[in-house]
């Protein structure tokens, strides 16, 4: 007989993992904007002063030896978080109470804010719990959500210009842009538009770095470009100018940086054109599901960050999105300069095995596995406990 309730809950980092945001020495040829700009942090030679960026993957364990996985933004933070703060709240529950046991988490959020590293953990943890289900059903977690979901994802991808991606099939390219002048930014657009195919789109990743006039004048220089969004030009809290940026037709995209109540509200307010969750550190599953089904009924398109397997399999469950007229649903293929293309971001991670996303989608599109949950299992041969001493070291500095 099953025993579902929590045996344990913990989160895992790579040894080698100093904590560091991912890959800033090799984008010094790769300017890009981001909300520090203004004080000399890009995405390039120093792409923030915070150290405690990387990833950790999370693992929940029932009392009858089922576990899932899931994994989270932040890593030595966030495992902190999930360690010390959540275990202790999930301890013997019932971990096939996912609803039950993300409101219980988002409870104790509140008392951090509701928001940044706590969510992460949250949403680590919720990502496990969705794998036990899965599991459980002995279904993948997309055909858990939906049934009748079709197990193929089309993808855009996202990198530092289309070069890497043409010819291989994608909907579209994502480039981000540099802190140039709106007409600097707008010439290498126009250069990177040229390149696609004719049915292929343009969006482009401001990652926080504009205010509004910019955002105007970035507009008008590309309206022939037709771009498919611009996405997060703004911080993520100035909804209100989110919301009138869209109203002066510029096609807003957004969601990956806000808190969960913000995600709500981006839909609610109309403020974008499509929502961006970021599965991994906005919410996990649980919450973002019902904002995506929100987002639909308003005609507001859902195409998750990044996220890599675990938002395929998202996107796969909510299927093709009238918003978007394509026959598949559409999600998000990051590929930083000194990792393989066929290893997406955030789905790089040692302490993971097992996963078919290494393989390289075929045509623009990843055909999902079949396999229970989400598809991870933890490699055993390279666990590592977190070096809490590092850890010290690290909000010291």
């Amino acid at each position: 007989m099953s025993d579902t309730r929590i045996e344990s809950v913990r989160a895992w980092l790579d040894a080698s993992d100093s904590g560091a945001s991912p890959d800033p020495p090799t984008w010094d040829q790769h300017p890009a904007s981001g909300p520090l700009s203004h004080l000399g942090f890009n995405r390039s030679s120093g792409f923030s002063p915070d150290a405690s960026g990387g990833e950790c993957v999370v693992q929940v364990r029932c009392a009858d030896g089922v576990s899932g996985v899931g994994y989270a933004r932040h890593g030595h933070s966030t495992a902190y978080l999930v360690d010390h703060a959540l275990a202790p709240l999930l301890a013997s529950r019932d971990a096939s109470d996912v609803e039950g046991l993300y409101d219980a988490m988002l409870r104790l959020a509140s008392e951090y804010g509701g928001a940044g590293h706590i969510l992460a953990a949250i949403s680590g943890v919720d990502c496990a719990l969705w794998d036990i289900r899965g599991k459980r059903a002995d279904l993948p977690v997309y055909k858990v959500i939906n049934p009748g979901a079709s197990d193929q994802v089309a993808l855009y991808a996202t990198g530092p210009g289309v070069e890497p991606f043409l010819g291989r099939g994608f909907r579209g390219v994502k480039p981000w842009i540099s802190d140039g002048t709106p007409t600097e930014v707008a010439e290498f657009l126009h250069e990177q538009r040229r390149l696609l195919d004719a049915d292929q789109f343009l969006a482009i990743d401001c990652f926080m770095g504009l205010d509004v006039d910019r955002v105007l004048a970035l507009h008008r220089l590309t309206a022939a470009l037709d771009l498919r969004w611009i996405e997060e030009p703004l911080l993520p809290w100035m909804i209100e100018e989110l919301t009138d940026l869209r109203r002066q037709g510029v096609p807003v995209a957004s969601g990956e940086h806000n808190s969960l109540h913000e995600l709500a509200r981006l839909v609610r307010s109309e403020a974008v054109d499509v929502i961006q969750p970021e599965l991994n550190w906005n919410g996990g599953v649980t919450g973002p599901l019902g904002i995506a089904r929100l987002a639909r009924r308003r005609g507001i398109a859902t195409v998750p960050h990044a996220g890599g397997l675990i938002a395929y399999h998202f996107a796969a469950a909510l299927g093709p999105d009238p918003a978007l007229h394509d026959d598949l649903p559409l999600a998000e293929y990051s590929f930083y300069p000194n990792r393989d293309l066929h290893a997406p971001f955030l789905a790089y991670h040692p302490c993971l095995l097992g996963s078919e996303e290494s393989r390289a989608p075929v045509d623009g599109i990843i055909t999902l596995p079949t396999s229970p949950g989400w598809g991870y299992e933890l490699n055993t041969d390279v666990l590592a406990t977190v070096d809490w001493a590092r850890v010290r070291e690290l909000v010291r500095t």
